[in-house]
């Protein structure tokens, strides 16, 4: 086993992370229905939840930082 310098980060995979089978949780008709309308451009993103979501995560994020 090679042996890593002292400030040296080691990477794994998201799926080692988790240890339950993340393909359990994947409805696989959405995540075809989701490529097939990506694919023809019919998809609509709804920017101004996406807006208001990340909005409200940064001002939670705020307010549970330590004063």
């Amino acid at each position: 086993m090679d042996t890593l310098p002292e400030d040296a980060v080691e990477l794994s995979q998201v799926s080692d992370l988790n240890p339950t089978d993340p393909a359990a949780d994947v409805d696989l008709e959405k995540v075809a229905a989701l490529r097939q309308s990506i694919a023809d451009g019919s998809l609509q993103v709804d920017s101004q939840a996406i807006y208001d979501s990340l909005v409200a995560d940064f001002r939670e994020m705020l307010d549970s930082e330590p004063t």
